[in-house]
């Protein structure tokens, strides 16, 4: 959304409220002073955590309006969207029930 000049910028500040408050977005500071370490290696400060998007309706709606008015902006030839399982699903579909766009998922 950072680069994103049609989204509102208090619903940009919405969303990334609601993430941090409802613990998606975890930092060093706040939840684990040894910040994590990634599937790659590598050391984070941050862990974000978006399988709970979907116990938080109002913020997945919310999301749903950015990303599509990012897709809208951003890439209007899209005609089909894809949810990676597991956290993904949820997130196209509501992505689609905004935008009209289809939607499929991947499994693994």
């Amino acid at each position: 959304m950072p680069g994103s000049k049609s989204v509102p910028v208090d619903l940009k500040r919405s969303i990334m409220e609601d993430i941090y408050n409802n613990r998606m977005l975890l930092t060093s500071v706040r939840d684990r002073p040894g910040g994590w370490f990634l599937i790659s290696g590598q050391w984070s400060p941050f862990y974000i955590q978006l399988r709970l998007l979907s116990s938080f309706p109002e913020t997945l709606r919310k999301v749903a309006e950015a990303m599509s008015i990012m897709i809208r902006e951003e890439a209007p030839h899209v005609n089909r969207l894809v949810g990676v399982s597991f956290a993904g699903v949820p997130i196209a579909t509501a992505i689609t029930l905004e935008s009209g766009i289809p939607s499929c998922h991947t499994r693994k």
